[in-house]
């Protein structure tokens, strides 16, 4: 009987992998992968979905001191706005240094990724106000990623994975833009990293030879 074992350390939650590692008939799909499709297919076609944490802005501004230190929903839409791009920017980088193509179409080598980075919450943003103010936390705040693989061609699901993390837990307590939007960024950064090592093993553990 033709089997396939092995062990690998997966960066990843147990919960998370395991559905795909026994989904046995998806194998030749991983392992034949030579271009990914990053695309979201949402409002808007963009590629990475970016969220804010439901209420998070009404909660904010319920704590804020004056009327001036109040997040508005225009400078909300601004953040995510210059987010969506930079966290596209990442995941595109990382799965092209990974040896990946990037397309826009699909393809029989093709995998479809959708990437969100959704449910953020920013402890102290740095507010521009008249008066000189500072914002001082022991995080920055917290995120969730969730990235989901398809057939690019089929649409069938092949995985999906969750992890949430606290961002800036570096032990700084003034928060400036500067701080916060360089935090975030490593956090994707690492996320990004670990979809693409995570994309290798998932290969290393198939049996069809490539």
């Amino acid at each position: 009987m033709e089997h396939a074992e092995g062990s690998i350390r997966i960066d990843a939650p147990l919960d998370d992998v395991v559905d795909v590692i026994e989904d046995y008939e998806a194998y030749p799909d991983w392992a034949e992968v030579r271009r990914v499709e990053v695309r979201q297919r949402g409002e808007g076609g963009r590629p990475t979905e970016v969220a804010f944490e439901k209420n998070w802005r009404r909660n904010y501004n319920n704590s804020a001191t004056g009327l001036g230190g109040r997040i508005s929903e225009d400078e909300l839409a601004k953040m995510i706005n210059e987010a969506v791009p930079a966290a596209t920017d990442l995941f595109t980088s990382a799965w092209q240094k990974g040896g990946y193509a990037v397309v826009m179409q699909p393809g029989p080598d093709v995998l479809r990724v959708k990437t969100g980075v959704v449910n953020i919450r920013v402890n102290a943003p740095d507010r521009n106000m008249a008066a000189r103010t500072r914002s001082f936390s022991s995080e920055a705040g917290s995120a969730t990623l969730f990235i989901e693989a398809r057939d690019s061609t089929t649409g069938a699901l092949l995985g999906r994975a969750v992890d949430q993390q606290i961002v800036g837990d570096n032990g700084a307590l003034w928060r400036t833009s500067v701080s916060n939007r360089g935090d975030f960024r490593d956090v994707v950064q690492t996320w990004a990293n670990q979809s693409v090592r995570g994309m290798a093993e998932l290969k290393a553990l198939s049996p069809i030879h490539q």
